[in-house]
């Protein structure tokens, strides 16, 4: 059960709220049965990102109520846009925070654009010095980084080295003698 144990904890369930993560729905009278075959339909939904191993369900109080917990995983980007109603423009949603708000024409095309293998952001830019980032962002990250992974090793590099090391710089080899040499100097 992929990340449902460290979603879903049933004795903090009145502690929840709906937030970017969650998203809770009163079923009066039950889920609809055709839930599974409603997911599976294209027209309805263009791909399918559910599986039986990623809902749990649980029976609460004397009338036993059911609760049911879907892990929904984010759609990788080649998978994007999913959208709804067979309609790339008026159906392709983005979670935030308390609700689903539509995705412009621009979102949509952005998700399209990006489901190549390389992407945009992958590419090395020529001549682009280093002293063109800003280095509060790269600082900024850094300090996310070092919050999640503590003494990792990355910690010790400088901002050129960290940034080659995450895949977010890369040097030529003229680019990395001429770094060389101005540390040596």
């Amino acid at each position: 059960m992929i990340g449902l144990k460290n979603t879903f904890d049933l004795s903090r369930f009145d502690e929840y709220r709906e937030d970017n993560r969650r998203e809770v729905k009163k079923a009066n009278g039950g889920l609809p049965i055709s839930l599974w075959n409603t997911i599976n339909n294209s027209k309805k939904v263009n791909i399918n990102l559910l599986s039986e191993d990623v809902v749990q369900t649980y029976e609460v109080g004397d009338n036993k109520d059911v609760i049911m917990v879907i892990y929904v995983p984010m759609a990788k980007r080649e998978q994007k846009p999913v959208y709804i109603n067979n309609d790339i423009f008026n159906g392709t949603f983005r979670r935030n925070f308390e609700g689903d708000y539509h995705c412009t024409r621009l979102q949509v095309k952005t998700m399209f654009r990006d489901q190549t293998e390389r992407t945009m952001d992958m590419e090395v830019l020529d001549k682009a010095p280093m002293e063109n980032l800003n280095y509060d962002t790269v600082h900024g990250y850094r300090n996310s980084h070092r919050s999640l992974k503590e003494g990792h090793p990355f910690e010790r590099l400088s901002d050129h080295e960290y940034l080659r090391s995450i895949g977010a710089a890369r040097f030529r080899m003229k680019t990395v003698n001429c770094i060389l040499r101005q540390q040596a100097c």
